[in-house]
């Protein structure tokens, strides 16, 4: 009966995932370009958002709003999102799915 039951979980899923695949992957493409011709993000400040600013100095809280920059330190050294992905990398990502 769990089988069955996690069985029909699954596939309610999938429908579910298939539903908002495309638009996923588009706010995905379209964040990312975003991220890097803007320098940086500003969204509404979730809890999430207010806990890693008070640790990581590329997002700051102003307001409301959380402001992700694109550029922060790893392993000592400045790093810069400029990527934006190829279409090729978002089919092989719904492929995987």
């Amino acid at each position: 009966e769990i089988d069955k039951t996690e069985k029909s979980r699954d596939e309610a899923l999938e429908l579910a995932l298939d539903k908002v695949m495309v638009d996923a992957f588009a706010i995905v493409k379209e964040t990312a370009r975003r991220f890097k011709e803007n320098g940086k993000l500003v969204v509404k400040a979730t809890l999430r958002d207010r806990e890693l600013a008070a640790k990581k100095p590329n997002i700051e809280i102003q307001g409301e709003d959380a402001i992700w920059h694109n550029k922060w330190i790893a392993a000592g050294n400045e790093v810069v999102w400029d990527m934006v992905h190829y279409d090729v990398q978002l089919i092989g990502g719904m492929v995987l799915h």
